[in-house]
């Protein structure tokens, strides 16, 4: 068993663990079984950002991930911060996106590159040119309903979001429809569930945050913003590596 392979497994297992520990804990928090934002979840939560990060550093690379790496350390931040009950935390998470935008963005240009030079046969200009405009307009149309729902729902003692809302959702939109642009590349199946469950967990978490009944929310949001974020975190930290690696599936 090689190096890379080894570790590859020691992170999909202790994945697991976290996955399966961090959703019993956070279940048990939000029905008030444990008291809300217990130690374990305080420090686990941060912690296991700290290990995607640092599986990115470790792991074998097929492409530089820079720029992931970055933004998961971002994450960390924003999650310690979290922690530490502050609220600031979501800005740190902006830039997360961001980061994860220009990655996308990049990756994007190349493949256009490639399509226009024709140096890959198989792709096509029209192809890619229809893909952006069509997922633009899809996650156009997401940012109006989701920004207005959250907006008619504000309370009246959270208007500071009034402006945050808007502004937040921009970049994350951004940053989902640069990753469906990558459709067709390989492992853009990883980039493109990653990249959508990180968008999904957020929507949840702006509405939750926003929620008329502020001090508690509906459980469905809660448990929605855990099921989603964990995998978000695994399968972007993933990317350019050779885990899952398959010739069968090359794009995943």
């Amino acid at each position: 068993m090689t190096r890379d392979t080894l570790l590859n497994r020691i992170y999909i297992g202790v994945s697991a663990v976290f996955f399966i520990t961090l959703w019993t804990l956070k279940i048990l928090e939000d029905t008030h079984v444990i008291g809300f934002h217990t130690l374990p979840v305080r420090i686990l939560v941060p912690g296991y950002v700290g290990i995607t990060m640092l599986y990115n550093f470790l792991a074998k690379e097929l492409e530089k991930t820079h720029l992931i790496a970055a933004a998961l350390l971002f994450a960390m931040i924003a999650e310690t911060i979290n922690a530490m009950n502050l609220d600031f935390g979501l800005l740190f998470f902006a830039v997360t996106h961001t980061l994860l935008m220009v990655f996308h963005w990049r990756k994007t240009i190349r493949l256009e590159h490639a399509a226009i030079t024709q140096t890959e046969p198989h792709l096509e200009t029209h192809r890619y040119k229809r893909l952006e405009l069509m997922s633009a307009l899809v996650m156009a149309a997401l940012y109006i309903i989701i920004v207005v729902a959250i907006e008619f729902n504000l309370h009246d003692t959270h208007l500071e979001y009034v402006l945050v809302v808007p502004l937040y959702m921009l970049i994350l939109s951004l940053m989902a429809w640069r990753s469906i642009c990558t459709f067709g590349e390989k492992q853009s199946g990883r980039i493109i569930l990653g990249s959508l469950l990180f968008y999904a967990c957020d929507v949840f978490i702006l509405a939750e945050l926003t929620a008329p009944n502020f001090t508690n929310p509906p459980l469905t949001l809660l448990v929605l913003s855990w099921v989603t974020y964990l995998p978000a975190l695994f399968f972007l930290s993933c990317i350019g590596k050779t885990i899952f690696v398959n010739r069968r599936f090359p794009n995943f």
